[in-house]
């Protein structure tokens, strides 16, 4: 019954955000290239392309915050902001695909590889560390204290405000503040989205009381157990009535011959 009303009063907010995410979804250059190529789609080295789509986009943060970094020169203020412009964009891509995948996909959630997926989530994390340090370093007139601090203290803190939820960085604008409250967003998003991934792969430890050591699979064993005992006794019972029923015609049909001899007998000695 329970299923049949949720399937006759679907959720609206589900529905509502599953369209909103998934409509996004389709606007990134991921689902983009896949759309136009559909080789990379539906082909045998899909898994590879989207493995080499990962490892891509983090050497280009890599180098990206590199470039930033060591190239003071105004000339180049132009790729400056596309790289800072590519950088948010891939922000919001890796945000957008893993809810996605985590809560409005349409499959049943099958992947080529757990430890595979945990590894393109790490580096998803990095990619999005790096990203948010060359936020730092194109922003850094919007903070008091970036100018300080050296290539790796920037990588550092940032690191640090996406693990932590927190930041040594000083802002001196509003700028300041939504770059830091975003990547701290941002980071508890990917946090709990890496703990969803993680958590169902852990071992459960057994314990020495048994009720303590039923899992819900054993009780999904048992309960299979006891439909099957279940059905063999029905099927007993039908059997027993089957045999039940025949020995009364039998027994029937025996009275019947009985009764045809006495009848019989009783012509012949009226004749």
């Amino acid at each position: 019954m329970g299923v049949y009303m949720d399937n006759m009063f679907p959720s609206f907010l589900y529905n509502f955000w599953k369209v909103i995410f998934q409509t996004l979804q389709k606007v990134t250059l991921f689902d983009i290239l896949r759309t136009f190529i559909p080789y990379l789609k539906n082909s045998k080295y899909k898994y590879v392309f989207v493995e080499l789509w990962v490892v891509l986009n983090v050497l280009i943060s890599f180098i990206s915050v590199i470039f930033i970094h060591n190239v003071t020169s105004d000339n180049f203020q132009l790729l400056k902001l596309i790289l800072l412009v590519y950088g948010i964009y891939r922000v919001f891509e890796i945000n957008i695909t893993q809810l996605n995948l985590m809560l409005f996909s349409d499959g049943i959630g099958e992947v080529r590889s757990y430890k595979r997926t945990i590894i393109l989530l790490l580096h998803n994390y990095v990619e999005i560390v790096l990203w948010f340090t060359l936020s730092y370093l194109y922003f850094s007139s919007e903070f008091k204290n970036v100018d300080t601090k050296s290539f790796v203290e920037i990588i550092y803190i940032s690191l640090v405000t996406m693990a932590s939820f927190q930041s040594a960085l000083m802002p001196g604008t509003s700028m300041g503040y939504y770059l830091v409250s975003f990547q701290t967003v941002t980071g508890l998003l990917l946090t709990l989205i890496s703990l969803a991934r993680f958590i169902p792969l852990l071992a459960n430890p057994k314990s020495i009381d048994r009720d303590e050591s039923i899992t819900n699979r054993d009780l999904e064993e048992y309960k299979h157990l006891c439909e099957n005992l279940m059905n063999q006794v029905k099927k007993q019972d039908d059997y027993i009535k089957r045999l039940e029923e025949r020995e009364k015609n039998i027994i029937a049909a025996i009275k019947e011959i009985e009764q045809s001899k006495r009848l019989t007998a009783s012509a012949k000695e009226s004749d």
